[in-house]
């Protein structure tokens, strides 16, 4: 539902037991009611995208829209220990070198990007949605190893001919509007025979103007439909909590050969 913020126009609903907290992606500004408290907002009560709840103001709103902080663990916390498992399980699955050209789909403000540029010295072109995340990005990241593009951009480099080696897309298309047009995005930008590594919670999340939606599409059932799967595992337990862990799937998959067009 859509509360008026003194200075932005929308908040995210976060559900914080026994309280819902809202709070603005851009400025922080956020109360708690209790549940049992209905939400006035617009007078239309049907739902619709949101895609502003990714647009921020700052690095630091930025990590808290990108890592959410969760019961039992802080976005700082979040923001370390996940990170530095992804790079170690990464590299791992994906075998990297200064060789390869990485696809971060949903790169943020470029919290894995970076790290994987320092440790294993690919080529990392980021792909963001949100416009203020990707110009965070180049500020954060600040590698001539690293360039961020939006969709439409990467769909023109496609056509071009540009192919990445791997693709990694972490808590990304569990948001997305169109889980399968993303799918399809990376498979496109994915050479043949490609892996992906993907992370994404069991359950969809996309922001609405009435919060977050789970429109029921089972994520993890589409990237099987569209590549073949490797491997799939969680978050360990010494990294994130219990329900964190429970929730996440990691699944790493590859792109099947490029069909050929008849003559």
């Amino acid at each position: 539902m859509v509360i008026a913020c003194p200075n932005y126009r929308i908040y995210l609903l976060v559900d914080r037991p026994p309280f819902t907290v809202l709070i603005c992606p851009q400025c922080s500004h956020h109360f708690q009611m209790s549940p049992s408290v209905d939400i006035i907002g617009s007078q239309d009560r049907t739902p619709t995208f949101a895609p502003e709840a990714f647009e921020v103001a700052s690095r630091e709103l930025a990590m808290s829209v990108i890592m959410t902080e969760e019961p039992g663990t802080t976005t700082a916390e979040r923001w370390n220990f996940e990170t530095r498992f992804s790079i170690d399980d990464i590299g791992r699955h994906l075998n990297l070198d200064a060789r390869h050209c990485v696809l971060d789909f949903g790169c943020g403000i470029g919290r894995v990007a970076r790290p994987l540029i320092e440790r294993y010295g690919c080529r990392v072109v980021g792909v963001d949605t949100s416009e203020s995340m990707r110009n965070l990005a180049t500020d954060y990241v600040r590698s001539d190893r690293f360039e961020v593009w939006s969709p439409e951009e990467l769909a023109e480099q496609v056509r071009r001919g540009f192919q990445a080696d791997f693709c990694i897309c972490l808590w990304v298309i569990q948001h997305a509007f169109d889980a399968s047009e993303v799918i399809a995005s990376i498979a496109s930008a994915l050479r043949a025979d490609g892996l992906v590594y993907a992370m994404n919670q069991s359950e969809r999340a996309v922001p609405t103007s009435h919060g977050w939606h789970n429109d029921g599409i089972d994520v993890i059932e589409l990237l099987r439909r569209s590549f073949s799967e490797v491997s799939c595992h969680s978050l360990p337990l010494h990294i994130a909590t219990a329900r964190m862990s429970a929730i996440t799937k990691i699944q790493v998959l590859r792109n099947p050969p490029k069909s050929c067009a008849t003559p």
